[in-house]
């Protein structure tokens, strides 16, 4: 079974195209330039799996930390649209500004990030 020598970006001149072609060919690894840039960047954030730090949760603005109590609420992108009086792209928008704020993949990271950290409350525990 074949093996990946390299990921290549579609967005390639020609010219670097051949040029990491050429070196495939000589049984080097072939990474674009932003490749490589996306992947030292994904390295110097450390491990997906580890917790967002205080920082982190600090740069979420007031709107972003209300759509998040309100996905932890269960509440659908429009229904959050309808209660915030906003369109329901904007909401996605503040969901995936703060997935990569504080470096998560999806919703559900989010919910348990915001719960554990106690950013936001369980629904139902607003009034305590």
């Amino acid at each position: 079974m074949p093996s990946a020598s390299g990921h290549l970006l579609k967005s390639l001149d020609a010219d670097t195209f051949f040029a990491l072609l050429s070196s495939v060919m000589a049984g080097e690894p072939a990474l674009s330039p932003e490749m490589a840039s996306r992947i030292l960047r994904e390295f110097a954030r450390g491990p997906a799996s580890a917790a967002p730090s205080a920082t982190e949760a600090d740069q979420l603005t007031e709107r972003q930390i209300v759509v998040l109590q309100k996905v932890v609420d269960g509440l659908t992108y429009k229904d959050i649209a309808s209660a915030l009086f906003i369109a329901e792209r904007t909401v996605k928008y503040h969901v995936r500004e703060i997935l990569q704020k504080l470096h998560l993949r999806n919703k559900s990271q989010a919910i348990a990030y915001a719960l554990r950290s106690g950013l936001v409350k369980l629904p139902g525990d607003q009034a305590h």
